[in-house]
C-alpha cells in the first residue's frame, strides 16, 4: 500500500472515531514515523490529492469529514484556528440563536481574543472579531452550547458586541431582545435562587 493510500485508510479511520479537524502537531503524531522533511512531502502529497483539505496554513481536515459536516465540526474548526485563544459565537449569529434577529445569519460570527480574520471553510465562513473582553468576563457572560461545541454570548453581550463593534443593529428587534433579555435575566434569578 502506497503513502497516500495509508494515509487515507488512517484518516478515514480518524473520521470514524470524530477526528476530522487537524493542525500541524496532530497530523505530525499521526504519521509520527516520519522524518520532517518526509512529512512534509506528505501532508503537500495529501493535500493536492484532495485527501487532507487545507483550511489555513497549519489547520487541516480530512476530506472524509465532508460527510460529518455540521456544527460540532464547526466548533472544533474554530477551536484549530484560533489556539489558546477565547472565542465565542456573537454578533448577529448569536442575537439570531436568541431570536432578537429573524434572519439566519450567512456566517458564523464571533469575538476572540486572537486575531481578527475571514475564513472560508466546509463548515461555512468564520468571521472573527478581535474583542478586548477579560477573559473571565467572556465566561461569565458566555454559556457552552452543548449543540455547537463552542460558547455562546448571552442576550445583552451579543447586543453589546454589535454595537461596541459598530455594526449595523437594524435588523435587531429592540422590542423582543428587551422581553429576551428580561426572560434571560429572570430565568438565571430562578435557577440561582434554587442554588
Amino acid at each position: 500500500m502506497n503513502h497516500a493510500k495509508a494515509a487515507k485508510t488512517i484518516l478515514v479511520d480518524c473520521a470514524e472515531r470524530g477526528v476530522v479537524v487537524f493542525d500541524t502537531t496532530s497530523l505530525r503524531t499521526v504519521f509520527a514515523g516520519e522524518s520532517p522533511a518526509a512529512f512534509r512531502r506528505l501532508v503537500d502529497a495529501l493535500t493536492e490529492a484532495g485527501v487532507l483539505i487545507r483550511v489555513v496554513k497549519g489547520v487541516y481536515i480530512g476530506a472524509t469529514a465532508k460527510r460529518t459536516v455540521g456544527m460540532r465540526f464547526g466548533g472544533k474548526l474554530i477551536g484549530a484556528i484560533r489556539p489558546g485563544c477565547v472565542s465565542y459565537l456573537s454578533l448577529e449569529y448569536a442575537l439570531a440563536e436568541w431570536g432578537s434577529i429573524s434572519q439566519l445569519p450567512q456566517r458564523w460570527t464571533l469575538m476572540t481574543t486572537g486575531r481578527r480574520g475571514e475564513f472560508h471553510t466546509p463548515a461555512g465562513t468564520l468571521e472573527f472579531t478581535h474583542t478586548k473582553r477579560d477573559p473571565m468576563e467572556i465566561l461569565g457572560r458566555t454559556s457552552l452550547d452543548e449543540r455547537l461545541g463552542l460558547r455562546l454570548a448571552h442576550p445583552d453581550l451579543a447586543l453589546e458586541d454589535l454595537r461596541r463593534t459598530r455594526r449595523n443593529v437594524h435588523l435587531v428587534d429592540m422590542e423582543d431582545h428587551a422581553e429576551i433579555v428580561a426572560e434571560f435575566r429572570e430565568a438565571n434569578r430562578q435557577v440561582e435562587a434554587k442554588l
